[in-house]
């Protein structure tokens, strides 16, 4: 049975946006990216070099809003890359998504955390493939050793873990981009997984969201894979995970007001430069 739960009425909702256009005027956003730094301050934002600290004027603001519009309005829907899916997709289905790409596996039989290894990234895998609803097999692990126990190069993980999802998963879905240097690797094995380059750009797979830092922070790495993601007319996906009371305030209006500026901030940021990319964003609360 599918609830109906409405957290803001259009009043509430109203609210958080006026107070994050505040947030986004002062204080603003740190960026570390310089490209975006230079934009945002070319198109009107006070922008400290020094400091890296974005104030953006409410117009970027809604200048950006009226683009993600548009996208939606000629049909450009946002594909939503990492997450779950809900009835806005189109389905009624109770859908999941494996994934997570975390460094630890716990050990069931030894009781004991260790380091993931290609075994099981393949269990875990294979496990999402035989789930039906499960609709996306992604990395549940980075795998960072292989079957005999030899540690991974950190430049390789990324992108063996991809390779091991499309070997065996039908439903291979968003793994971890870390740097934009491993990005152009993903993109050969998701085009080979899907029959072409052609087919891949419809239904792109092995990329995954960006996390800014709350409080208001967008830091180099993630903003330089936004930005090549972009640049190859790849979706950008924005997840602030704000942590009430510790990175963001501990209401919960305050909490969305922090996850919902960091997702503006950085979308401007990226439309500024690639007025075209496809953005959505989401926020993981803890």
């Amino acid at each position: 049975m599918l609830i109906d739960l409405k957290l803001f009425d259009k009043s509430e909702l109203a609210k958080i946006h006026d107070y994050t256009l505040k947030v986004l005027q002062d204080p603003g956003m740190k960026i570390l990216e310089q490209r975006m730094l230079l934009a945002l301050k070319k198109k009107g934002a006070e922008v400290c070099l020094d400091s890296n600290i974005v104030r953006f004027p409410n117009s970027i603001i809604n200048d950006t809003i009226d683009l993600l519009r548009k996208d939606i309005e000629e049909g450009k829907s946002p594909k939503y890359l990492n997450g779950v899916t809900c009835e806005k997709t189109g389905s009624s289905d109770i859908q999941a998504k494996f994934g997570g790409a975390c460094v630890q596996f716990y050990d069931w039989e030894e009781r004991h955390f260790r380091v993931p290894t290609e075994s099981d990234l393949i269990s875990m895998v294979k496990l999402g493939e035989a789930i039906p609803e499960v609709k996306t097999v992604g990395n549940p692990v980075v795998y960072l050793k292989d079957r005999d126990c030899n540690l991974i190069d950190p430049k390789m993980q990324r992108i063996k873990t991809a390779a091991v999802v499309a070997k065996y998963t039908t439903k291979p879905g968003p793994t971890e981009v870390w740097t934009s240097e491993e990005l152009d690797y993903l993109i050969e094995i998701g085009s080979i997984v899907r029959g072409s380059r052609e087919k891949y750009m419809k239904d792109p797979c092995f990329i995954t969201a960006k996390e800014t830092i709350a409080p208001l922070i967008l830091e180099k790495k993630s903003a330089e894979v936004l930005l090549a993601l972009a640049e190859k007319k790849l979706p950008c996906i924005i997840i602030p995970m704000p942590i009430s009371g510790v990175s963001s305030p501990v209401s919960l209006f305050g909490n969305i007001v922090i996850g919902n500026s960091e997702i503006l901030g950085t979308a401007a940021a990226i439309k500024t430069l690639y007025p075209d990319t496809s953005i959505v964003g989401g926020v993981i609360s803890g």
